[in-house]
C-alpha cells in the first residue's frame, strides 16, 4: 500500500465537483479523487480507477473532463489527458485496464473490447476480452478469480478450442506478464503472422 498526501488546489476547495462540505473531515468527490490518483500515479492507475468509476456509474467521462480542465496541477497533466483519451467502461477488471496501459507503453495496436464471436451458423461461441480482427487474434486476460472450479476450466478449454477451430489465434496473459517485454513480443509476432504489423 502506498500512502500519498496531497493538497487540494485552492481554486477547487469550494468547487462542487471536488470538495464536499458539511463534514468534520476534508473529503473530495470520486471524480476529484480520480484526478488526484492519476496525476500522482501512473497511466495504469488512472485507467483502473477511471474504468471502474465509469462502469459503476460513480462518475461520467464528461465530469472527469470538465474537472480536469479546472485543476491546477504541478504534475500529472499529461497522464490525466492520456487517461481521459483511453478510459472505457467496457473493461471489466483492473487487469484489463492495466493491459491497455501495457499496450500503449509497448506500442501494440489497440484491439477491440468485449467482442461477441459467433460461428458460421450464427451460434454464439463466446465473448472475448480483446480482439484484433484484421489478424484474427484474440487476447484473453486471465485473473485468478476467473476459474473457480474445474468445470470453469473445462468450459474455457472447450470455448478456446472452438475459437481456434474458427481460425483465431488465442493469446492469454496474467498480471505477471505485464511486467515483461516478452508478452509484447509474443503479441507482435502473432499479429504479424496474421498480417497486422505492430505500431
Amino acid at each position: 500500500m502506498h500512502l500519498r498526501q496531497v493538497s487540494l488546489p485552492e481554486d477547487l476547495k469550494e468547487h462542487r465537483q471536488c470538495a464536499l462540505t458539511g463534514t468534520e473531515i476534508s473529503i473530495v468527490t470520486a471524480a476529484c479523487a480520480w484526478a488526484q490518483v492519476t496525476s500522482h500515479g501512473t497511466l495504469a492507475d488512472g485507467l483502473v480507477s477511471g474504468d471502474a468509476g465509469l462502469r459503476t456509474g460513480t462518475f461520467t467521462h464528461d465530469e472527469l473532463a470538465g474537472l480536469s480542465q479546472r485543476l491546477t496541477l504541478r504534475r500529472g497533466r499529461r497522464i490525466i489527458d492520456l487517461a481521459l483519451m483511453h478510459l472505457n467502461a467496457l473493461r471489466e477488471s483492473p487487469l484489463e485496464s492495466q493491459s491497455w496501459a501495457y499496450f500503449l507503453r509497448n506500442h501494440i495496436p489497440l484491439p477491440q473490447l468485449q467482442v461477441e464471436i459467433v460461428d458460421e451458423w450464427g451460434a454464439f461461441i463466446g465473448r472475448v476480452d480483446t480482439l484484433w480482427p484484421e489478424a484474427r487474434v484474440i487476447g484473453e486476460v486471465d485473473g485468478r478469480s476467473k476459474y473457480e472450479t474445474r468445470d470453469d476450466v473445462y468450459r474455457e478449454k472447450r470455448r478456446e478450442d472452438a475459437l481456434r477451430a474458427m481460425g483465431f489465434d488465442v493469446i492469454r496473459w496474467g498480471a505477471a506478464d505485464l511486467h515483461s517485454r516478452a508478452l509484447a513480443l509474443r503479441i507482435a509476432r502473432t499479429l504479424e503472422r496474421g498480417g497486422q504489423m505492430a505500431a
